[in-house]
């Protein structure tokens, strides 16, 4: 199953996926998703329920 999305890219950013897509005679949408893909990593469901890290003291002893 895929969801397409649009994202705004800087230009630069935009253009070193290009180049390296042409490079590897692919194209950018793949080049983008597998970056995205080996980029984050899994995320067990078991930890949707924990705080995020912004929400955690600055003490540990808090």
């Amino acid at each position: 199953m895929s969801t397409q999305i649009t994202i705004t890219l800087p230009d630069d950013i935009y253009q070193r996926a290009e180049r390296f897509a042409r490079l590897a005679n692919r194209d950018i949408a793949s080049v983008l998703a597998d970056t995205i893909q080996h980029s984050i990593p899994p995320v067990s469901l078991d930890v949707l329920g924990l705080q995020p890290v912004a929400a955690l003291p600055n003490d540990p002893d808090e």
